[in-house]
């Protein structure tokens, strides 16, 4: 599959566009065709939907830049060029009779070993696929991509009437390396896996709402982060989806599964029928379940359709519950609970596990692809079935048994006293730290060092939001000094198995000592956390961070600081200590402003000044990247960093990685001097600052906070361009970081933080 390069999307829609832009994200070449145009611009139709990708939050594209790879066309002139293309995608809307016709057009002009896709959400490949030939149908299979393509994980393969053996595997392989999704084969049955369940367990949570006096707000907070889903949960999710397509989508899954038993529970409500008469259609009208009024956020009353305040939540015991960190434990008290809250739990749980067992080997072949697709599609934490074996194999089973539901054959094949075996990943370089039972070497309380395997170490964070206290600094440069003493080990990975990389510095370790004036200790904080960057920087052996999602403040410190480190492309790295009062102290001004050096080349003033503004207002506005990509145009990231677009590939990456460069042998970085520009410089970025504040784009305090800035990373008090050492920036930043503390508006924005979780603009 490696052969595949160039791609054709035809279908220049929603998803068709943000098919090829997650396509061109990943390095590939993609023509997106759509109907032609009347006019001077034939393909006016797909080069409008290219430039649209620019506007839309969250972004489908991991950096603007990668818009290139992405070129517009249409049908009439460019359906001949399809023979360049390795894979064909045709993503149009969902009308059998366009896409049949459409096939019968695209099948003129495939190369013989073109891999030919159609992206659906439900039609019947059967049915797609009737006109063409037996030669064309070898090559064909359905995809389906959930919306956003990007940041959605699953990817539903179906093979088609006459896939040829082979195919289906290597194009997952494809997607799971180049794409970074997660995999499921469903089969070709209406919905496929994800939306069928998720239609069935989003009809079932709404029903308490007519039928046992369950509020709007109730039904949330149960079907929400509760149970282990999105905060939108519910009734916030259909709103975002559309109510009247919610309502199409279920109306034709009803004409669709004429032998599903429960058929009939795929029949809306009239009350939700009537809504989308009145055009309460969700976030599209800005009413629909939930509605905006007098800036409350007020529900709808299905009496009269108006929308009311928020009643109060009256579900007993639900505090304590909320209080269970486990999920598996959690939901055991909940399905447990005497009152209302495990009555909604019972009757819910135990139909939607009921019918998912029932549709298995209907729409596919295991218990575990519906799990995968329930997590990766609609974000559940756990999958109907991971939930079934939390909550106690034995004990749904039962209850299942003395209800109304009934359970299929292979069911009554399992052990009662093991229940659901736990499928281990097929693939040997998709794992996580815990399931590699590494050998502790030493616990730091907030991280511990890890021996893995061929010399290889981790470091692995292990406190609340793996935040970087005293003790992690303390851990990071024992665990260095460690490595590098003892011959057998070959360098480290700082990585953990959490969703985040790190919050940041603990905050809250510091607090205190602001709050009795006693700074002495924060300088011995900061200095240490200056300490702990050169030596991650200067180290003897490889040390490299193995980075996910966000990586904020100290975190990005760290990997700024580090030569080499493996990226995941969902990574959202940012200096962002401006937003609370603060200035980058743990080295990371220093590397900006040494960067703005190196990337000028010759050390010249003139040159140096634009790198230095740049990254100076990164700081300033406390930009974070949107992706791994971006990291690097924010100059976050080296250059060199390794992007990784699968997540759980990571740690396999960088332990490639490790090893290859503990073979060549490893270099460390040599100290260097560089150019700071002076307090000249710093005027001219302060005045820049100035014309923001006029502009009203930054409060007074974030003028102060910048101009501080400048102070620093233009060298300080220098009265002309200098070369110095990175020492000498680091103490500006200890300095200007201990007189921040000093400051009410900077002790507002951290309470504001650890208090409410928000940044404060003052």
């Amino acid at each position: 599959m490696s052969k595949i390069k160039h791609i054709a999307v035809l279908g220049s829609g929603v998803m068709g566009s943000q098919i090829a832009a997650h396509f061109a994200n990943c390095g590939f070449s993609v023509a997106l065709l759509d109907l032609t145009s009347a006019g001077p611009k034939p393909s006016a139709i797909s080069e409008g939907a290219v430039k649209k990708l620019l506007k839309i939050n969250p972004s489908p594209l991991y950096s603007p830049s990668v818009i290139e790879n992405i070129f517009p066309g249409n049908f009439d002139d460019h359906l001949e060029h399809l023979d360049e293309a390795d894979l064909i995608i045709e993503a149009v809307i969902e009308d059998l009779a366009i896409k049949q016709n459409l096939w019968s057009q695209i099948c003129k002009y495939v190369k013989a070993d073109a891999i030919l896709a159609t992206n659906t959400s439900g039609l019947p490949l059967k049915d797609i696929t009737k006109n063409l030939s037996n030669k064309s149908l070898k090559r064909f299979l359905g995809v389906h991509f959930f919306n956003p393509p990007r940041y959605q994980k699953l990817l539903e393969l179906i093979p088609g009437p006459k896939t040829q053996d082979g195919l289906l595997e290597e194009f997952a392989e494809f997607a799971r390396l180049h794409l970074g999704k997660g995999i499921v084969v469903a089969k070709d049955t209406p919905n496929f896996i994800g939306n069928r369940i998720g239609c069935y367990a989003m009809q079932k949570s709404m029903i308490p709402l007519f039928e046992d006096g369950f509020t709007i707000e109730e039904i949330d907070l149960l079907t929400g982060p509760l149970m282990g889903r999105p905060k939108s949960a519910t009734f916030r999710t259909l709103d975002l989806i559309g109510v009247d397509t919610i309502l199409y989508v279920t109306s034709n899954l009803h004409s669709a599964i004429k032998k599903d038993e429960c058929r009939n529970e795929f029949i809306m409500p009239t009350e939700i029928k009537k809504m989308v008469k009145q055009g309460q259609l969700g976030a599209k009208t800005k009413k629909g379940f939930y509605s905006k009024v007098d800036g409350e956020i007020r529900s709808i009353n299905f009496g009269d359709y108006s929308y009311q305040s928020p009643k109060e939540i009256s579900l007993e015991n639900i505090h304590a519950y909320k209080k269970i960190p486990d999920l598996g434990k959690r939901l055991r008290a909940l399905y447990d609970d005497p009152g209302r809250v495990g009555d909604f739990y019972r009757k819910f749980l135990l139909a939607l596990m009921s019918y998912s067992a029932r549709r298995i080997p209907e729409i596919c072949h295991n218990h575990q692809d519906i799990d995968k697709a329930m997590k990766w599609g609609w974000a559940w934490q756990m999958g109907p079935f991971e939930i079934w074996q939390a909550i106690g194999f034995k004990k749904i089973l039962n209850d299942l048994k003395g209800s109304v539901y009934t359970l299929p054959e292979w069911i009554t094949r399992i052990d009662p006293e093991v229940g659901f075996t736990k499928s281990k990943s097929p693939f040997a370089d998709q794992f996580t730290i815990k399931e590699k039972r590494m050998r502790l070497i030493k616990d730091y309380k907030d991280a511990r060092l890890l021996n893995w395997k061929q010399g290889i170490c981790v470091f692995e964070f292990t406190g609340k939001a793996n935040t970087i206290s005293s003790r992690v600094l303390d851990g990071i440069i024992d665990a260095v000094k460690l490595v590098e003493d003892k011959e057998e080990f070959k360098g480290i990975l700082i990585a953990n198995d959490s969703s985040m990389f790190s919050a940041g510095a603990n905050l809250a370790e510091m607090a205190g000592h602001v709050q009795n004036r006693d700074f002495a200790p924060i300088n011995e904080v900061v200095n240490k956390f200056q300490q702990m960057s050169q030596v991650v920087h200067y180290a003897s052996k490889p040390v490299i961070p193995v980075v996910q999602g966000r990586a904020l403040g100290g975190a990005c410190e760290i990997i700024m600081a580090a030569p080499h480190a493996v990226v995941a492309q969902e990574s959202y790295m940012g200096l962002v200590e401006l937003g609370v009062g603060l200035i980058p102290a743990g080295g990371g001004t220093m590397r900006m402003a040494k960067l703005a050096a190196t990337m000028a080349g010759e050390q010249k003033a003139f040159l140096v000044e634009p790198f230095l503004r740049q990254n100076w207002l990164t700081i300033a506005m406390a930009k974070v990247s949107a992706s791994g990509l971006d990291a690097q145009s924010k100059r976050y990231l080296n250059p060199n960093a390794t992007l990784v677009t699968n997540a759980e590939r990571r740690l396999h990456v960088a332990a490639q990685l490790l090893l290859q460069l503990s073979e060549l042998p490893y270099s460390s970085p040599r100290p260097s001097k560089f150019l700071a520009l002076g307090a000249n410089a710093a005027s001219t970025f302060k005045a820049g600052a100035y014309n923001m504040l006029q502009s009203q784009f930054i409060s007074k305090y974030d003028y102060f906070l910048a101009c501080k800035l400048a102070h620093i990373i233009c060298g300080g008090n220098l009265t002309r361009a200098s070369m110095v050492d990175e020492q000498y920036i680091l103490d500006l930043e200890r300095e200007v970081f201990l007189s921040l503390l000093g400051e009410a508006k900077t002790l507002a924005r951290i309470e504001s933080i650890l208090k409410f979780n928000r940044p404060l603009r003052n």
